[in-house]
């Protein structure tokens, strides 16, 4: 949520750099133009037939409303979009301070592509998602 708070992808798209969101969720939030509607499942709000409505007229996809094969399209397209780009950035779950760590925690198999495909990763994390060392974390 920290890259919504600070509107990354308007910012970047104001400078000419398309942002792609490769978390399912997000990315067809992103081609409706919205903001996520919950932090866990970003488009709760949306049927599956919303999303074939969306895919038809955005993607040029047949009109499918099996969601395996909704996933399965936003995948082939998502992978074409990303697999030449130079820059990604993912949200870090949390940094360690003493060793420079990020982790990364992802359900989708999307932190892969957006971080290792690309030749720069830029990780993005709120000041509360630092750790220093063994006491903090300790505390948690």
């Amino acid at each position: 949520m920290t890259s919504e708070e600070v509107h990354l992808n308007d910012r970047l798209e104001a400078h000419g750099i398309e942002s792609v969101e490769t978390d399912l969720g997000e990315y067809i939030l992103q081609l409706l133009k919205q903001r996520p509607y919950h932090i866990i499942a970003p488009a709760l709000h949306l049927t599956r037939y919303d999303v074939a409505d969306l895919f038809e007229q955005k993607l040029g996809t047949p009109h499918d409303t099996v969601i395996e094969n909704q996933t399965r399209t936003a995948r082939a397209v998502l992978r074409g979009r990303l697999s030449a780009r130079r820059y990604g950035h993912q949200r870090a779950n949390f940094l360690v301070a003493d060793s420079g760590a990020i982790v990364l925690v992802e359900n989708e198999g999307n932190a892969r592509l957006s971080t290792s495909a690309p030749k720069v990763h830029v990780a993005i994390a709120g000041s509360r998602k630092s750790f220093r060392g063994r006491r903090t974390w300790r505390r948690f």
